[in-house]
Order: C-alpha cells, then sequence, then structure tokens
C-alpha cells in the first residue's frame, strides 16, 4: 500500500546533503560521522532476529528515489537507507580523490572517505543470508560532475569497488541488486514548463540518454551476470517515442525535481515499474 511520500524519511533521517552538521560542524568529529551511518544502517530484525534486511545505499539520487523504492520493497524486510549529496556514492577511494576532490577544492574528500568506509563495516557486520543491497547512485554517468573524466583508472577502481561489494554479499548468501539511473536533461524541472520554447530546450532525445549511461549499462550488465546479482534499468521509462524530457511519460506531471533528480511523483510513478522488477526477480519472498 502507498504510504505518504516522506513518512520514510521522518522515520529515519539518514539523507546528507552538503550542508549537513557531519560536514560542516566542527564539533562534528570522525566518530560521529561513523556513529551516523552506523545508526542509519543498523536494520530491526524482530524479536526472534530473523527478519530479512535491505540495505539501500547510495547519493543524493537515492535520497530521490527513496519513497519509490521503499514503497516497492514495503513490508518484504526491515529497509534501511543512507544517502549522501555532493555526489558520494558507493565510490572507490580513486573515484572519491579524483572526481569528488575536484569539486569545492576537497572538502568532502574525507567525508565521503567516512562515509564508505563505515558502510563497509556497517555491511561487514550487520549482512545476513537473504538479506538484500541495493545500490543506486550518479556515479556512472557520463555528464557533469559525476563524469569520470576519461580516465580508465578511475573506471577500474570504481568496477573493482563493486565487484569487492558483490565478493561480500554474495558470499553471506545474500542479494546484490544494481539499480540504474535516469538520463541528466537540458533543463530544470518546473522550468521546462515556462513556455512552449522552454519545454523544447528541456528535451532529449534516447539516444543521448543511451549514451550518458552506456558506462553504468555496460558494467552492471557485466556484474549481473554473476548469480544473484540483477540490474533494473531504469532510463527508459522517463522517455516516449524516442524522446526524453522533464514529464512523466503521457502526462504533465514533472518527472525531474532538476535536471537529474526524479521528484517525488516521479519516484512513485516508478514505484509500479521497481515492485514488477522486485517480484519477478524472485527478491520479495525470500527468507523469513
Amino acid at each position: 500500500m502507498l504510504r505518504g511520500v516522506d513518512i520514510y524519511f521522518r522515520a529515519q533521517p539518514c539523507m546528507a546533503d552538503d550542508t549537513a552538521d557531519w560536514i560542516h560542524d566542527e564539533e562534528w568529529g570522525e566518530s560521529e560521522e561513523r556513529d551516523w551511518v552506523s545508526y542509519c544502517l543498523r536494520p530491526d530484525r524482530g524479536e526472534d532476529g530473523s527478519r530479512r534486511a535491505v540495505f539501500l545505499i547510495g547519493d543524493s539520487h537515492t535520497g530521490a528515489l527513496g519513497p519509490g523504492l521503499m514503497t516497492a520493497l514495503e513490508g518484504a524486510a526491515s529497509v534501511v537507507w543512507i544517502s549522501a549529496g555532493f555526489g558520494c556514492g558507493y565510490l572507490s577511494t580513486q573515484f572519491i580523490e579524483v572526481v569528488i576532490g575536484n569539486n569545492d577544492d576537497g572538502v568532502y574528500i574525507g567525508p565521503c572517505k567516512i562515509y564508505n568506509e563505515e558502510i563497509d563495516a556497517q555491511l561487514r557486520q550487520h549482512l545476513k543470508p537473504c538479506d538484500m543491497v541495493v545500490i543506486h547512485h550518479r556515479a556512472w554517468q557520463s555528464q557533469g560532475g559525476m563524469k569520470m573524466q576519461g580516465s580508465p583508472e578511475v573506471h577500474a577502481s570504481q568496477v573493482n569497488r563493486l565487484r569487492s561489494l558483490q565478493h561480500l554479499v554474495t558470499s553471506r548468501g545474500a542479494k546484490l541488486v544494481l539499480i540504474g539511473d535516469v538520463g541528466t536533461i537540458p533543463g530544470r524541472g518546473s522550468r521546462c514548463a515556462l513556455s512552449s520554447a522552454a519545454e523544447a530546450a528541456c528535451e532529449i532525445s534516447w539516444s543521448e540518454v543511451v549514451e550518458q549511461n552506456q558506462r553504468e549499462h555496460a558494467v552492471y550488465t557485466e556484474l549481473a551476470k554473476t548469480p544473484d546479482t540483477y540490474y533494473f534499468k531504469m532510463d527508459h521509462l522517463l522517455c516516449a517515442d524516442g524522446m526524453c524530457d522533464a514529464f512523466i511519460p503521457g502526462t504533465r506531471t514533472f518527472a525531474y525535481s532538476d535536471d537529474n533528480h526524479v521528484s517525488t511523483e516521479g519516484a512513485i510513478y516508478l514505484w509500479p515499474f521497481l515492485c514488477a522488477f522486485f517480484e519477478e526477480s524472485g527478491l520479495l519472498g525470500v527468507g523469513p
């Protein structure tokens, strides 16, 4: 059943954006940052400790898609989640140093490294058979600050990061789910409705979206060849007739809150597709 879209975020405030205290407050040190990640990724396994868990991990795109993802997973497990702004998803050290470090004079390098280190520590501590780890972030897209700057070394380090996660997850008898990203449009959400010219300027062809996400598709498709690893490709769901724009297909409802994050309405539109994917992959009926 679809609940209020913000209920999950009130219950578990685990989105750190670029104004979060744990980045800028001098009273927050490394231990406070690690405690915050630990709090966010501690599942409620019920009185007998047997309830399965879903760990939803990523960057600000996870926070945006969260209402749809959490609605799709509701009742299937104890869902815990964490996401960070400033481009910090589930990233390799080299990606953090080269790409994240290229923004805002490197102020986010330390917080992003701690974020990733503590995620790994919590997964090693809490992951059990039949659990699910869901990764969703923008790190693969050839757009904006998250582009890999053409570096084969950074690309390889990120692939290895996910292979290491895959090994951890599958060795515990759990499942790894890789959620693909949507395309990046030329305009910013509601501004695309200011005029017919603005609307046209926000359009992008499906072939351009394919090009944006080609690294994601190649890497995730290869990873999903391993048993217990799944890839949900999502970008085509916000396109129709060879074009993609700011609106949910067939409507005048905004799918985007800016040029690359889905809106709350966009996330809820994607909910049935996510739910169908989890069901068809046999991911909702495994375990206690």
